[in-house]
């Protein structure tokens, strides 16, 4: 199969594996991969799984990648806080994510990909984000991203400890679903995770 048959085959995929080359055409020569990546034709995502250049200019589809690279997981975390406006400066390229299964780190093209195991029990919170919904984009509510902070990185247990994370004032009395946060809390049912969202809350007076 040489480039363009496979770029038409494959191209509506956006996302494509040696899997699916080798279900579609049982011959594929393994090597073409690294010489059309080489070439620029192709962009390397992680082991096995490639994209095509054009896919740098859509819209979501960097965020779109965060979710089908390692599945199952949803985009949550500092990633998330930045999307829904709570703070207002994103770490460089990299996309966090949370997962159930291993903590893995990719980089490419696309931008650099993290993901962060939590418990099967705090695998919940996340949802299709509307601004790209044909992609099926899952991120976390804007109270679960916080509480993965609060789960993850159990040094945020003080005010002035929450007060470094630099959340927007504005958003936390305003926009923040403290109902739906507690909720999230009591579903969890970790003591030490809820004194420290009690914290979290305490610090914007809510």
């Amino acid at each position: 199969m040489n480039y363009p048959n496979f770029k038409t085959t494959f191209f509506e995929y956006g996302i494509v594996t040696t899997e699916k080359i080798f279900e579609i055409a049982k011959d594929f020569d393994r090597s073409n991969l690294s010489i059309w990546e080489r070439k620029g034709l192709l962009i390397k995502l992680r082991n096995e799984f490639y994209s095509f250049p054009e896919y740098l200019e859509v819209p979501g589809f960097r965020l779109y990648l965060a979710n089908r690279i390692f599945f199952p997981s949803y985009i949550s975390l500092h990633s998330a806080l930045y999307y829904h406006g709570m703070i207002h400066y994103e770490e460089e390229k990299t996309i966090t994510s949370i997962v159930t299964s291993k903590r893995a780190y990719f980089a490419n093209p696309f931008g650099v990909y993290s993901f962060q195991k939590v418990k099967e029990a705090v695998f919940f919170g996340f949802e299709k984000i509307p601004e790209f919904e044909k992609l099926g984009i899952m991120m976390a509510t804007p109270e679960k991203a916080l509480l993965d902070i609060l789960y993850l990185y159990p040094h945020y247990n003080t005010v002035q400890a929450v007060r470094e994370l630099e959340l927007d004032p504005d958003f936390m009395k305003t926009k923040f679903n403290v109902d739906r946060f507690r909720d999230y809390l009591i579903q969890v049912n970790n003591k030490t995770l809820i004194l420290r969202g009690e914290v979290l809350l305490s610090a914007f007076g809510i």
